[in-house]
């Protein structure tokens, strides 16, 4: 059986996700009415906030375990660059021993995009806690650890949340089923 993330790795995302509702919360609320010339009622803030987040804390739950059911079971999610490069693709890996199906998405929207990167792996390297520069703060969750895997088509990094990693490595190594 495929191991849940636990919400402490997943705490950049979640902080984004917060990040995010506060300040559109704050544009609906203080700068909408400031552009249009209209005054704030006094009312309005605590309702607008109270009803966001009866709505979003759910639904967030709701997202969260819909996404470690589906995502996780049977593919590992990461990003991945040829080892010397910049970009890194964001996709999931499919795990038999000792091969890995790579496949792209669509920005990083969880969409597949264009054809799977079938690598055959030779060796892969111990989590070691590396990380991402703080550099690729757009493209890489800084909180991800990077292990390099060396293949038939050459050496890759790949970047992901420890226990996907740690599921990564089982798999590959044949010690967990899928």
């Amino acid at each position: 059986m495929a191991r849940k993330t636990p919400l402490w790795e997943d705490r950049f995302r979640v902080g984004m996700i917060l990040g995010g509702l506060v300040l559109g919360l704050l544009l609906s609320v203080f700068l909408l009415p400031a552009l249009f010339g209209r005054q704030i009622q006094s009312w309005i803030i605590p309702v607008v906030a109270l009803s966001t987040l009866v709505i979003f804390v759910p639904l967030f739950f709701l997202a969260r375990s819909f996404g470690d059911r589906v995502l996780v079971k049977d593919r590992i999610e990461v990003g991945m660059r040829a080892t010397g490069t910049k970009k890194w693709r964001h996709g999931r890996i499919t795990v038999t021993q000792g091969h890995f199906t790579f496949q792209p998405y669509l920005w990083q929207v969880r969409i597949p995009k264009g054809e799977p990167v079938e690598l055959d792996v030779e060796n892969m390297t111990e989590d070691t806690g590396r990380r991402p520069s703080m550099k690729q703060l757009w493209s890489v969750n800084p909180l991800l650890h990077v292990v390099e895997i060396d293949t038939s088509k050459g050496r890759f990094e790949i970047a992901g949340l420890p226990t996907h990693l740690k599921e990564l490595r089982d798999r590959e190594l044949g010690n967990v089923s899928a």
